[in-house]
């Protein structure tokens, strides 16, 4: 959601959300979102204690979201820490949490190398990114950030005209 926001527009099979989640959440999480989503709430515990993802349904549309539980590390913290509200659409409460383009390029730099660095899908979301951002870009804040997540190579493969 936040490369298609952010840069250029594609359709997507799923949704991808961060979900700063701990054990106490899973509860109130669970009855917030209701009937209309399926989450197996064992899949959900272990995520938490591992920090790592899981699937959820939404029944409505059957649509796949991933929920990526958010980690400990500096970076994730300061992803966080950093991201901003923003309305996806001109109807009212639209609203959703996203990083900064800045984090969405990192995170998917990340992906990519963490997936083979075969993703054509990942490479146009950050080359898009990158793209409708040009110019309002933290530079100094994603190289910084890309040295921390070992994207560094990438980042300026990425910034190459």
């Amino acid at each position: 959601m936040a490369s298609s926001t952010q840069g250029l527009p594609r359709a997507s099979a799923d949704v991808d959300f961060v979900a700063d989640l701990m054990p106490h959440h899973i509860g109130p999480w669970v009855a917030a979102l209701g009937p209309d989503f399926e989450v197996d709430e064992e899949m959900l515990r272990d995520a938490i204690e591992h920090r790592r993802s899981l699937n959820i349904f939404d029944m409505r549309s059957a649509m796949k979201v991933d929920i990526f539980v958010a980690g400990f590390d500096s970076w994730d913290r300061e992803q966080l820490k950093r991201a901003r509200s923003q309305a996806i659409s001109r109807q009212e409460g639209s609203n959703v949490v996203l990083p900064t383009p800045e984090d969405t390029v990192l995170a998917k730099l990340s992906w990519y190398r963490k997936g083979g660095e075969a993703s054509d899908r990942q490479w146009a979301d950050i080359l898009g990114v990158l793209k409708v951002q040009s110019g309002r870009l933290d530079l100094e804040y994603m190289r910084r950030w890309a040295n921390n997540v070992g994207v560094a190579d990438l980042l300026e493969r990425a910034l190459m005209p």
